[in-house]
């Protein structure tokens, strides 16, 4: 994780932690989704499992490859109800077999957090929440991210698609 282990204490990444990015538009939302992708490759292993809780499909799992993550580790869960993808994550990150537990959860309530954060402790699972336009910003995540996506270039300055490329923002 280079850089990002320098940002938190003893230089290491507190990956069983609940982690929030901000999102502010559809192209937000896919930059944050990539990157979360990139922080889960450091984890995720062949046999691991990530659980992926949203109201639709943000996420194009062949994609996954590229950041080094094998799609049939990933199960993606579609809840309609906003109130049953909170009760969803919670449940997945009571099971320690899981990796890793990424949700889109516009609103999370400080209770939610702490409910969430403690069956982070009990289960050692990471937990990455998407939000797209939060409006209550008090919850107990260890760490608040805003990413915006750049423009690309290839390495030979050639049009085209080049390397993903973002602006990170630890809050």
């Amino acid at each position: 994780l280079g850089r990002i282990n320098e940002a938190f204490p003893n230089k290491v990444f507190p990956f069983s932690a609940l982690h929030e990015f901000f999102c502010f538009n559809s192209e937000e939302v896919a930059a944050s989704s990539a990157f979360i992708a990139g922080l889960l490759s450091s984890r995720v292993s062949k046999v691991a499992t990530v659980v992926w809780i949203g109201s639709s499909i943000k996420v194009f799992p062949p994609s996954l490859k590229w950041f080094g993550i094998e799609p049939h580790c990933v199960v993606f869960l579609h809840v309609k109800k906003e109130k049953d993808i909170s009760w969803a994550i919670h449940e997945a990150l009571t099971c320690s077999s899981l990796s890793a537990v990424v949700g889109e959860l516009p609103e999370m309530s400080i209770t939610a957090s702490r409910r969430f954060q403690l069956a982070i402790e009990d289960a050692g699972v990471g937990c990455f929440i998407l939000r797209k336009n939060p409006k209550n910003l008090l919850t107990t995540a260890v760490s608040r991210w805003h990413i915006q996506p750049l423009p690309t270039s290839t390495e030979d300055r050639m049009p085209g698609l080049g390397h993903p490329r973002w602006k990170v923002d630890l809050l």
